[in-house]
């Protein structure tokens, strides 16, 4: 039994071989626009799954999904209700930064799986959130911390693996749910699913 992992993400790639020794990495291309009124939560559920729908569609001529395991997930920074995706550029960047400053917030991350059992597919969905509060920082620290880190592609522009120090004051939850793989989250859905023989 095999595990597919649909991200391009190095952070979900490093987090999962914790647990799993040998999977195979594949990016599904899917469009991430917010729809309108769209809650955070239902927006990252959706995005999951599409990049699980795309995903399969793009492989199914390639490999034999009734021997495969596989996984998506889509994380998204969230406050008051708004969706912080990835920066345009820097000036995106700090102004995502500056709106999360001295504010609690929320990390959602969707993790979406696709397995065989008893030769029938099941699809599962579920979701991790953890809280984030950021320090009361100046213009200054905020550059500074836009300098040092790679934020890019980041959801809300920052990594707490990456400099995280100079920027958060606080986490509520899972810390592996803030760097995009909610570990807790996978272990119970394998756990309910007796899906160990993948790893």
């Amino acid at each position: 039994m095999k595990i597919i992992l649909g991200s391009s993400s190095p952070r979900r790639k490093e987090l999962l071989s914790i647990i799993c020794e040998n999977f195979i990495q594949i990016s599904p291309d899917t469009d991430e626009t917010i729809l309108n009124e769209e809650s955070p939560i239902n927006y990252a559920k959706r995005i999951s799954i599409d990049k699980l729908n795309t995903l399969v569609s793009e492989i199914k001529n390639k490999y034999d999904l009734r021997n495969y395991l596989i996984i998506t997930s889509d994380t998204i920074v969230t406050i008051e209700n708004n969706i912080l995706g990835k920066p345009k550029n820097y000036d995106n960047a700090f102004d995502m930064l500056n709106s999360l400053n001295n504010k609690e917030h929320k990390v959602i991350t969707s993790l979406t799986m696709q397995f065989y059992k008893n030769n029938k597919k099941k699809i599962i969905t579920d979701f991790l959130t953890t809280k984030v509060k950021f320090k009361n920082l100046s213009k200054n620290e905020i550059e500074n911390y836009l300098n040092k880190t790679d934020y890019h592609d980041k959801a809300g522009s920052y990594a707490i693996q990456e400099n995280g120090e100079l920027i958060i004051e606080q986490t509520t939850g899972s810390i592996s749910n803030i760097v995009g793989f909610p570990m807790r989250l996978f272990l119970k859905i394998c756990n309910n699913n007796n899906l160990t023989s993948f790893f």
